[in-house]
Formats: structure tokens, C-alpha cells, sequence
């Protein structure tokens, strides 16, 4: 068995083992809610093959990856430090109300962005002028 030692402390203290059984119930637990989420592709793109013709999947697609790129943007993936870092920290709610105002600003500043070009992020984007799709 593993022991912890201090520099200042002659006691030896044995180190605690986390639960495996807690640890295999929690990742089968992920597994199963997530699992469908991530087949959702699988079981919507025969279903969006057939209803739309061509040129309204492709921009269908163009509009998704568009939505991956501006989220992982506004939201800086952030959630991940949050995770890694918020555990052992003592004051969470200070750093959480912190995150919730860098995403709030970064989402405001991408808005102010995208209606002040929008024109220009559409043709460069999808190569047509947001005045020519309603028509």
C-alpha cells in the first residue's frame, strides 16, 4: 500500500485509493446519456438526403460547421477549465459569475460583429448576399 509522507510530520499516513466501482458506474452513466447524442448525425443524414435536395444539404452543412466554429468562439471552451481548475478552488462562485461575463461579452462582441458585416461574412462564407436569399 501507498504511503503519504510530510517533510515536517515524522507520522506515515496511508494514501486513500479512490473507488473504482464509483469511477466505472460514472463513465458507463456518461456513456449512456451522451451515446445517442453522439449517433444524432447518423440517424438525422439519411433523413436530411431525402427531404432536401442537394443544394439546401449542402447548405444545411455549411450553417452547422459555421455553428461549431462560432460556438467554440463565444464560448472559448471555457467549460473545460472549469472543470479542470474549479475543483479545488475555494471561492467557485466568484470565478463562475467570471466566466458567465467573459462569455457574455465575447457573445455580444461576435453579435455587434456579425450585424455589422453580415454582408461581407455571407459572401465570403457562402457566397451569396443575405439580400438575394429571400428572394
Amino acid at each position: 500500500m501507498a504511503s503519504v509522507s510530510f517533510e515536517n510530520s515524522s507520522e506515515v499516513l496511508p494514501a486513500e485509493r479512490p473507488s473504482d466501482t464509483g469511477f466505472l458506474k460514472n463513465i458507463l452513466l456518461r456513456i449512456l446519456l451522451s451515446g445517442p447524442l453522439r449517433f444524432k448525425a447518423l440517424i438525422i443524414l439519411p433523413l436530411l438526403t431525402r427531404l432536401f435536395p442537394r443544394e439546401l444539404y449542402g447548405v444545411w452543412g455549411q450553417i452547422a460547421a459555421v455553428k461549431i466554429v462560432l460556438s467554440g468562439l463565444v464560448t472559448l471552451r471555457l467549460e473545460t477549465a472549469i472543470v479542470r481548475y474549479l475543483s479545488g478552488e475555494p471561492d467557485a462562485k466568484r470565478i463562475i459569475r467570471g466566466v458567465l461575463a467573459v462569455t457574455a461579452l465575447c457573445s455580444l462582441a461576435l453579435m455587434l460583429i456579425l450585424l455589422s458585416f453580415g454582408e461581407s461574412i455571407s459572401r465570403l462564407v457562402f457566397g451569396v448576399e443575405l439580400s438575394n436569399l429571400h428572394n
